[in-house]
């Protein structure tokens, strides 16, 4: 039995790596998918496993152009994980805020 080396994808040593390289730029499966013409269960598929490869539990953010996290990241040239390790950062470093963010009752009286 012989291996198949990776094949070059946009520029990319391999398609894993452009899949990865598109993710964390913000693209949705959707978008990927056309990109590097494969079927969006193979995108899926992918990402399933590059997040396994990093370790990483991911909390999936909305892709749509209403997420803040995401509109966020792209004025800021991150990616929308960066933002939110921003965040919780800032948060971190004022303890009192944690308090002031989940007892805020949207200033109703």
């Amino acid at each position: 039995m012989s291996v198949i080396p990776p094949s070059p994808t946009l520029g990319y040593p391999s398609l894993t790596r452009a899949v990865e390289a598109l993710w964390d730029q913000g693209l949705t499966y959707k978008q990927i998918a056309r990109r590097v013409d494969r079927s969006e269960a193979t995108i899926a598929s992918l990402l399933s496993a590059i997040r396994r490869r990093r370790g990483k539990v991911t909390y999936r953010f909305g892709r749509g152009d209403d997420n803040p996290f995401r509109a966020a990241a792209l004025r800021r040239g991150v990616t929308q994980e960066q933002v939110v390790r921003n965040l919780l950062d800032t948060i971190a470093a004022e303890p009192a805020l944690i308090d002031n963010i989940l007892d805020d009752d949207g200033g109703e009286p």
